[in-house]
């Protein structure tokens, strides 16, 4: 019998965060916030490390509202306004992932 193939998909926006918070501020000698984009690609070192998968993706909410919007107006109403430093880290972040051959979606 053939071994499975492993096939992992990570949720970008949530290890976004989840480095974002992790990492305490860390700026390049040119002042640019990299904290976010270093821990993420820690996290994503890590996982192949661990998983070995042969097909990887990392997957990115979509831009504007969902469903749920929709569904229920106050649909994240509470949550604090976007922090600009760590959303700067995504163009980074997509270079990342693209020197390390892993495709967004």
């Amino acid at each position: 019998m053939k071994p499975r193939e492993t096939i992992l998909l990570l949720d970008g926006n949530a290890l976004l965060h989840r480095a974002w918070h992790a990492i305490p501020p860390l700026t390049t000698k040119d002042g640019l916030v990299v904290n976010a984009a270093y821990g993420f690609a820690m996290i994503v070192e890590k996982m192949i490390e661990l998983q070995k998968p042969e097909y990887m993706a990392v997957a990115w909410d979509v831009e504007g509202g969902t469903f749920r919007d929709e569904i229920f107006k106050a649909y994240k109403a509470q949550r604090e306004k976007k922090e600009q430093e760590l959303y700067d880290q995504i163009p980074l972040i997509q270079n990342i992932l693209n020197a390390f051959g892993i495709p967004s979606i």
